[in-house]
């Protein structure tokens, strides 16, 4: 993070952003399901002043900013249609009231559609302050605080029923201070240190929006539970699901330590030094939580309506968990200008990271080194790793020597290591912090004995684990990228490029159930994962000149992988083999890029002339191909157990099996003219994937034209007003994202092989790309 500091005039600035529904378009489906616009309203306004306190020694900087937005998002959910409604058995139809009531077609096993718009309001605030003084000639000092606070609310998700709520409040609050001493001419030290706190929590519930009836506590909850201290979640694979009761909150607190050295020499320019973090983390839980799976509405084996659940956890957890992290590096660089047109740069850097562990209470459990089936508290999660060297190495050379002709090459190769948190810290929300009992094919509703809370005072064997390989090592991430660069005059340049990454001992998190003698469930993160990345990029920039500054890019890459993603999917067991490799989740085939600024003409002479000065436009345009996807279904049977064990295995979700049918079919009613051919995919037998190949469908791609049109007055010497209109979207062209995997995409889908979204998801439609036609009007005044 950097942010400017002072000098001895005061400069400033103020702004505002406006936004109103009026000025937008519609989303592409209220628009396909008849509803008008909703309401929205950006008011971004705030200001910086600067200057100096002491002439020459003290400077100031302050900004502050705050945003009241009221975004608009269109909801579409498949939820039961009135005559699964009445034809559900009686202890089923209160659960079933709870979505909102269709208002939308038919869909296939019972569903229909439900569209609405909704506006979700949000709430954010940036305030910053720097103070920059000289203590003496060769001792200069920084201090800088930033306060960040925030409040949102969402209604419905891509996961959860429209009539389900949410609200969020986060704040963080950071102080940074830098110290930077002169030792000699060529010789400089920097210390930095920087504290940071933040907090986030949520809130949430259910109401009567679209004709739901919200649940009660007493219907999900047992007795000494209410929406207080426990959560229900229930979740229908292919239909929205909704949740009902408490939600968490996490504090964080860290600090940070580095110091610098720069030494010049001759030719060379030497850095070294040193970088401390620690993390300290407090997750606050809710005491009690139930989750029921359901594998479709209806005609599937755990569909809602079969009497029975795909599955169910019910789990205890303790209310507070203190998870913390320490980091240590130590780096050294040389720059080395060898001759006029010859620079190297080549270093490296060394990370030891240990693994996670607490700041207060139990420790995790571990597998233990001797017995991979049996866990200890007395070791950590995995081994510290000691060998996490990361060299780097660049250059730039020009070889070409006509003044305004010049050809320039770099080049550049780095290893870069992950500390690999992002599985590792699953257990922290398993044993000893929590106690999960699993249910397999329960009946439902459930019973009462179901939903009695596990006790936290724990015996072997545990519901369910989160740990480690005992051998866990951290990622390593190869980059690598070669560069030629022709100019042409002094505006211009034209850049051909090739990078590439190569990512091994990448993290994933794999649950299968084991029924050792310590544990039923284990999460465990592993280093199963690896990927491959290579482009291809072209590049032509022109530099303001007469009038016009543009830059048009494009890559072709292809990105490989065989998880695209470290986390594994909650309550399902995971199945990896042969067939992972494939596609990442991001890999997109071509992109092209343009944008660019453009000076309108100036009139020299007559009373018009002023009116006419100083007017810009500017451009934005990309255009790429879509992203891969998966269908997933449910495994016709649960993993492997040992014989007598008490469970009876978990399901998995899995990919299925093609037949060599058309994938996709003409639908001129369906987003992007096209749908997902149900007949060409068939749900595989056992417990396996199919043959349908990892991420080997692709979604639809997206162009979009941001345009705006701006003007600077200049008021004075020192001060200028700027006024500018800008258009996103400026055709209104709707770009859709790609079958879900809890939608589209699941085999139980009630709306098969559709895309019921727009690409810009979430309750920022109209600040992402996809989003319908947005048009905003800036006012900021410099001086």
């Amino acid at each position: 993070m950097t942010s400017r500091g002072g000098s001895n005039a005061f400069h400033g600035s103020a702004y505002e952003y406006f936004r109103n529904h009026h000025l937008n378009a519609n989303d592409w489906f209220a628009n396909e399901a008849g509803i008008g616009r909703g309401r929205m309203l950006q008011n971004q306004f705030g200001g910086t002043l600067g200057g100096a306190v002491l002439k020459n020694r003290t400077f100031f900087f302050v900004s502050g900013e705050s945003a009241e937005l009221r975004i608009p998002s269109t909801v579409v959910a498949s939820v039961p249609d009135m005559a699964s409604r009445a034809a559900a058995p009686a202890a089923l139809r209160r659960y079933l009231r709870v979505f909102p009531l269709p208002n939308g077609p038919e869909l296939d096993g019972g569903a229909a559609r439900f569209s609405a718009v909704v506006t979700n309001p949000q709430s954010r605030q940036n305030y910053g302050a720097r103070v920059d003084h000289t203590l003496t000639a060769k001792d200069t000092l920084f201090v800088r605080y930033g306060y960040s606070p925030g409040s949102g609310a969402q209604r419905g998700s891509e996961f959860v029923s429209p009539n389900v709520w949410s609200n969020q409040e986060m704040s963080s609050h950071t102080v940074t201070g830098a110290w930077t001493r002169l030792i000699r001419p060529a010789v400089t030290n920097e210390l930095r240190a920087n504290y940071s706190a933040s907090s986030g929590s949520s809130s949430g519930g259910m109401d009567g929006f679209g004709g739901g009836v919200p649940l009660t506590d007493s219907v999900v909850f047992p007795k000494g539970v209410d929406s207080t201290t426990g959560t229900f979640n229930l979740s229908i694979l292919g239909l929205a699901s909704y949740s009902l009761g408490a939600r968490g909150r996490n504090e964080q607190k860290q600090i940070n330590i580095v110091d610098g050295l720069s030494l010049t020499a001759d030719t060379h320019t030497y850095k070294l030094g040193v970088d401390y973090r620690t993390n300290r983390s407090t997750n606050h839980n809710v005491p009690y939580s139930t989750m029921v799976t359901f594998n479709g509405l209806a005609s599937e084996e755990g569909s809602i309506l079969s009497g029975s659940a795909l599955m169910a956890s019910v789990s205890s957890s303790r209310t507070e968990v203190y998870p913390s992290t320490a980091n240590y590096s130590f780096y050294v660089q040389d720059t080395w200008r060898s001759d006029s047109r010859l620079t190297i740069t080549y270093g490296v850097r060394w990370d030891i990271n240990p693994a996670p562990t607490v700041w207060n209470g139990l420790r995790p459990f571990a597998i233990a080194a001797a017995n991979s089936s049996r866990v200890t508290q007395a070791d950590p999660l995995y081994d510290t790793r000691w060998t996490d060297l990361s060299p780097r190495l660049g250059f730039a050379r020009q070889i070409g020597y006509v003044e305004g002709r010049e050809w320039v090459v770099r080049g550049g190769f780095g290893i870069f290591h992950d500390p690999g948190y992002g599985t590792s810290m699953s257990a922290f929300s398993g044993a000893p912090y929590g106690n999960v009992r699993s249910l397999t094919s329960p009946a439902f509703p459930l019973s009462a004995s179901d939903l009695i809370p596990p006790g936290l005072t724990m015996a072997k064997p545990y519901g369910q684990i989160g740990a480690a390989e005992r051998s866990l090592q951290a990622p390593a991430i190869w980059q690598w990228n070669g560069t030629v660069e022709k100019s042409y005059g002094p505006a211009q340049v034209v850049s051909m490029g090739y990078a590439g990454t190569k990512g091994s001992r990448l993290m994933r998190t794999e649950t299968q159930p084991s029924y050792s003698e310590d544990y039923d469930v284990l999460r465990l993160a592993t280093n199963g994962a690896s990927s491959s990345y290579h482009s291809l990029q072209a590049q032509y920039r022109r530099r303001f000149a007469r009038s016009l500054q543009t830059q048009v890019g494009y890559t072709w890459a292809h990105s490989i992988d065989s998880a695209s993603s470290d986390m594994g999917m909650g309550g399902f067991a995971t199945i990896f083999g042969g067939g992972e490799r494939g596609n990442s989740d991001y890999d997109v085939r071509h992109s092209l890029t343009a944008s660019g600024s453009w000076q309108a003409p100036s009139a020299r002479e007559g009373w018009y002339s002023g009116l006419l000065r100083d007017w810009y436009t500017d451009f934005l345009f990309i255009a790429r191909t879509g992203t891969p996807f998966d269908i997933t279904g449910v495994s016709a049977a649960t993993s492997a157990t040992s014989a007598g064990s008490p469970g009876r295995g978990l399901f998995a979700q899995v990919r299925p099996d093609y037949n060599g049918l058309p994938v996709w079919i003409d639908d001129p009613t369906a987003p992007g003219g096209r749908r997902l051919n149900r007949a060409a995919f068939e749900s595989p037998t056992g417990y396996a994937q199919g043959n349908l190949g990892r991420n080997s469908l692709r979604g639809f791609g997206t162009t979009q034209l941001d345009l705006s049109l701006r003007r600077q007055v200049r008021l004075g010497e020192r001060s200028r007003l700027n006024l500018s209109v800008q258009a996103f979207n400026l055709f209104n062209t709707p770009s859709f994202a790609n079958p879900s995997r809890n939608e589209g995409a699941s085999m139980t889908s009630a709306n098969f092989g559709v895309a019921s979204r727009s690409l810009a998801q979430g309750a920022g439609t109209v600040y992402q790309t996809g989003g319908p036609r947005s048009i905003q009007a800036v006012l900021r005044f410099q001086f």
